[in-house]
């Protein structure tokens, strides 16, 4: 896994290494940061279950101005701060690494008045998670109003369609990997909250 462009271009990251782990791939992570890279210079950014931070990394590489890293397992946490150190990415930048629940750490960051310009959010599969963080990032109120929630998940677990004011208006597909793309949108009078792919 590496970094992919942007000034640490190139820098291969550590990771955590066990079953269950699944880091985005190269491939992936390229082509959807070829769709944000317009977003990224001088964005706020939320990596929520962060891992070894390599979404968030990539994000600060391409010029975003801060990122907050959300992660619960000290494990990953360790290799975060080891790459946010071997890259250099922390310089210069405005960093923080929170330990938490990421359905308790989205309320404590609301209460603080944080607004991102970019939401990441990937969840363990298999353990329907991206439709409750969906809703409290709406309810929270944690996304700009021309900001983007990417939520990356297996094709077959459920990513709503909606979720409060964050609409779905983009997927991607890569093999058993799925990328859903959410923005704010007014509900439509008579439309329902949620869906399912």
């Amino acid at each position: 896994m590496r970094i992919i462009a942007g000034r640490a271009r190139g820098h291969r990251l550590k990771t955590v290494k066990g079953r269950g782990i699944r880091p985005m791939l190269d491939r992936v992570k390229e082509s959807l940061f070829n769709i944000l890279q317009p977003r990224l210079p001088g964005a706020a950014v939320l990596d929520l279950f962060a891992g070894s931070g390599s979404i968030g990394l990539e994000a600060l590489s391409r010029g975003a101005a801060r990122c907050t890293f959300v992660e619960l397992e000290p494990a990953h946490i360790r290799v975060l701060q080891e790459n946010l150190a071997a890259t250099g990415l922390g310089e210069g930048a405005e960093v923080e690494v929170l330990r938490r629940d990421v359905l308790r750490a989205i309320p404590e960051l609301a209460a603080r008045g944080e607004v991102y310009d970019l939401v990441f959010v990937d969840p363990p599969y298999g353990r329907d998670l991206v439709p409750p963080v969906l809703a409290a990032l709406a309810e929270a109120g944690l996304v700009a109003p021309d900001g983007v929630v990417v939520a990356h998940h297996h094709h077959k677990d459920p990513a709503p369609d909606r979720a409060g004011d964050l609409a779905r208006f983009r997927q991607l597909r890569f093999g058993e990997i799925g990328i859903s793309l959410y923005r704010r949108e007014p509900a439509r009078a008579g439309a329902p909250e949620t869906g399912r792919e």
